[in-house]
């Protein structure tokens, strides 16, 4: 066996490795420390969510998170992007879009 090449090799491996990846740096910590931080609190929340929603619907944490979300915010939103479409029409009698999202949310 010839060793001499041992080194040449050992560079040109973690050469090649280092460029494939994208960065020769440091792994960024922070960064990853930041987008789970902020995983774990979406998580919190879902949970929260399907804990509050448990008595109305079927499943649990991640039927809530694939199957009820959507629909959830898109039911939630749409009173308040109808009343800021016609927001300078508004009686003082008829029900705001947030007073039928809280509505919403109440039940």
């Amino acid at each position: 066996m010839n060793w001499s090449l041992l080194p040449l090799m050992a560079t040109m491996t973690v050469r090649a490795g280092s460029h494939a990846r994208g960065s020769a740096g440091f792994p960024s910590f922070p960064e990853w420390l930041g987008k789970n931080s902020s995983r774990g609190k979406k998580k919190r929340l879902v949970a929260e969510l399907a804990m509050h929603l448990g008595e109305r619907v079927s499943g649990g944490v991640e039927a809530v998170r694939l199957s009820y979300a959507t629909a959830l915010r898109d039911a939630l939103l749409a009173p308040l992007l109808s009343d800021a479409a016609v927001s300078a029409g508004v009686d003082g009698d008829a029900p705001s879009g947030v007073d039928a999202t809280i509505a919403m949310l109440d039940e």
